[in-house]
Order: C-alpha cells, then structure tokens, then sequence
C-alpha cells in the first residue's frame, strides 16, 4: 500500500532531523546557539560513508562519522566559547566550510564515479506482533535501530 510506504519512509527520513534536534536542545540548556548543526552532520556523513565504504564495515563507518561530528563540534566550541567569536556567524562559516571539505575530499578519494558509490544500509528490526498492525505498524515498528533509539532519546530532550 502507499500510505504504509510513504509513513514508513517518512519516519525513517525523519531521524536526523530527530537527531539534530535533540542535540541542538542538549547544547542550548548550555547557553550555546548551535548553529554548526548542519556541518557537523554533514561531515559526520561524509566520514561515516567514507569509513564504512572503505573498510565494508557500518561499525567503522559509525565511529567514523562520530569522530567527524567530535572534531567539528570542538572546533566550533573552541571558536565560539574561548575566543568569544559571534555563534551565527561562526555556526554559519563552518557549514560552508564543511559543505566545500565534504566535496573536495570525496573527489580527491573517489573522482567522479559514473555509478553511486553505495553501502549496505541498517537492516529494518520488526517489533512482533506490533509490526503487524495495518499500515502504522510497517511505519512505527518495521524500523533500524537508529530510528528506535531516536525515539526513545526524545523524553530526554
């Protein structure tokens, strides 16, 4: 049916959104206005898809995406906190910057392909009995841990 793929898309997809979010509500309660977000999720992309493409491993593709987003975020908290530079400004430099690095590194590594380069993605985990449920059960139930733990991290927020 297309509603159920259409949710079950619409959820999956919304799980960096989640993501950011609650990082951006965590970092606020400290008084900082996150504006690198997007860059450092951009390079945390970068480097994830980089590490999990070269070594054929998600697990190093996720430390690796994890180390990137460190290195930006400490960048940006170094900037922004002990050299007291204006966070929009700075926030807004680094996704710029982040954009052009995550570009220039995936040509100087891989040129342009003529086919995508790709990955085997998260496998989806059923929740039994409850992924069973018409068209909300593939949608909320039928997702990768990823989305799950997105889910459950938002009461912590």
């Amino acid at each position: 049916m297309i509603l159920e793929g259409l949710l079950a898309r619409a959820v999956q997809m919304s799980t960096p959104l989640l993501l950011g979010a609650l990082g951006e509500v965590m970092v606020e309660r400290t008084g900082v206005m996150n504006m690198a977000i997007e860059g450092i999720f951009l390079l945390g992309a970068w480097a994830g898809f980089t590490g999990a493409y070269i070594t054929g491993s998600l697990s190093a593709g996720f430390l690796c995406a994890m180390a990137a987003g460190v290195v930006v975020g400490v960048l940006y908290g170094w900037i922004t906190v002990f050299l007291k530079q204006h966070q929009i400004v700075t926030g807004v430099a680094l996704n710029i910057l982040a954009a052009g690095i995550g570009i220039f590194f995936y040509r100087v590594l891989f040129g342009v392909p003529l086919l995508p380069l790709t990955v085997e993605p998260l496998r989806p985990l059923a929740v039994p009995f409850l992924s069973a449920i018409p068209v909300l059960g593939p949608a909320l139930f039928r997702q990768n841990i990823l989305t799950y733990l997105a889910w459950g991290a938002m009461p912590l927020g």
